[in-house]
């Protein structure tokens, strides 16, 4: 998803390449993912009418090539932002060592997101499958199952095995960019936001000894610096992520939620573990993003709180710089600019979830 050389490498030289391998793949999945949504639009053609359904699944075709595009465009910036995190890893490391844990947690929340999200494909093949036709032969099943569930290839293209698969491969990896996209995102802002942490603690310690020095204060605001300037740099890389992961979640709950809302015929223990997973496993993903996005502009913003707590003894032009800083320099991820993420986000996001649902049944009624 990010084709970017070097990853895996030991000496960490990180740089993009479009003749990479990544980068073909990369392409040739976003060429695949436009096609899928070509052959979407040609069945609505056909059909003549625009069913609520199937522009839900034009527009996950389309979310997925726009995904692709994004990822490829932000590895052009990953391997200059990295040199740029490097820099300030060394800088900050030498003052306040790497973060404690912070590799154990990554890699927790990265096997969390990763396995819930092939169980939660995994229940929506047995689901699909469930509702499929079955043949004399388990050829001639799988046949009935790709035509049933790709119809927007199959009738355009006779059916074919290879074709088949590729269809399956391309809808899996569809899915597979969905979880990535946002479990990207909590893991730099887990990231970075830990790097914020550790300066807040060491000004709870400075503040609870009554530092004086100023010199010591003047570094501490520098230290503070780098992270904001840096917390920049990747807002200006990833901010079409957060953008489309943001915008996109948004969409699939409301759709979620209305479809629930119709009370979809459920017939067995299967459809209800699906219905109930999926929609419980998209909402606290999309808790999670915000959650996790939202912990930069937290932690940015607690010095405040320490800073102020200094006696007029020791209160000095750095102290009184840095707390400037602090209160008027907003530190957080944007999506593109359009709105900044902090926590009182996800009460607007409930809100305007709400709003439109009730729009979309006012519509459904009419």
């Amino acid at each position: 998803m990010l084709p970017v050389c070097g990853i895996t490498s030991k000496d960490s030289f990180l740089k993009f390449k479009w003749t990479a391998k990544r980068t073909l793949y990369s392409i040739l999945f976003l060429v695949l993912s436009a096609l899928n949504t070509i052959f979407q639009m040609v069945k609505m053609i056909d059909v003549g009418q625009i069913e609520f359904g199937e522009s839900v699944t034009l527009l996950f075709f389309a979310v997925t090539a726009i995904t692709v595009a994004i990822f490829i465009e932000v590895a052009t910036k990953w391997p200059h932002l990295m040199q740029k995190w490097t820099e300030v890893d060394k800088a900050l490391s030498q003052s306040y060592g790497f973060p404690s844990g912070l590799h154990h947690e990554l890699k927790l929340i990265a096997f969390v997101i990763v396995a819930a999200a092939i169980a939660e494909h995994s229940l929506f093949l047995a689901f699909t499958f469930k509702y499929s036709k079955s043949g004399e032969t388990l050829s001639e099943t799988i046949q009935l199952y790709f035509e049933h569930r790709f119809d927007q290839v199959f009738n355009i293209f006779p059916f074919c095995m290879p074709l088949g698969i590729i269809t399956q491969i391309v809808n899996t990896f569809s899915t597979v960019s969905w979880n990535f996209m946002d479990l990207f995102i909590m893991l730099v802002s887990l990231a970075l936001s830990a790097r914020f942490k550790q300066v807040v603690v060491h000004i709870s310690q400075l503040t609870k000894n009554n530092e004086n020095d100023e010199e010591v204060w003047r570094q501490v605001r520098e230290d503070y610096t780098r992270l904001a300037v840096l917390c920049a740099k990747v807002d200006d890389t990833i901010s079409n992520i957060m953008l489309l992961s943001f915008s996109n979640n948004i969409f699939v709950v409301i759709v979620q939620l209305y479809f629930s809302l119709q009370r979809p015929p459920i017939s067995g223990a299967l459809d209800k573990i699906y219905y109930v997973y999926s929609f419980l496993f998209l909402i606290l993903r999309t808790i999670a993003v915000a959650l996790y996005a939202a912990t930069i502009h937290t932690e940015s913003k607690k010095p405040q709180h320490y800073l102020n707590t200094l006696s007029s003894d020791i209160y000095s032009v750095e102290i009184e710089r840095f707390l400037y800083q602090v209160k008027y320099n907003t530190i957080a991820l944007t999506g593109h600019k359009l709105f900044k993420v902090n926590r009182s986000l996800i009460l607007r996001v409930a809100g305007a979830i709400v709003s439109y649902e009730l729009v979309l049944i006012q519509f459904n009624v009419a």
